[in-house]
């Protein structure tokens, strides 16, 4: 298969996508954290371990 490279395939899209996630989702991240309402899942795992930890904590009491 042949790696095609998308127009924006570059360091300064990629600068400005973490930024944009800086600025927009890390505030909400830290305000559920606050509030005890976030949960984490490691997602570099198998699907059904990911799976089961979401449902697991989906369905917890907190």
């Amino acid at each position: 298969a042949q790696l095609t490279h998308r127009a924006d395939d570059n360091s300064e899209t990629v600068q400005a996508r973490l930024a944009t996630f800086e600025n927009q989702t890390r505030p909400l991240l830290d305000y559920y954290q606050g509030l005890n309402l976030l949960s984490r899942v490691d997602g570099t795992r198998e699907p059904e371990t990911i799976y089961a930890d979401i449902e697991k904590t989906v369905t917890s009491d907190r």
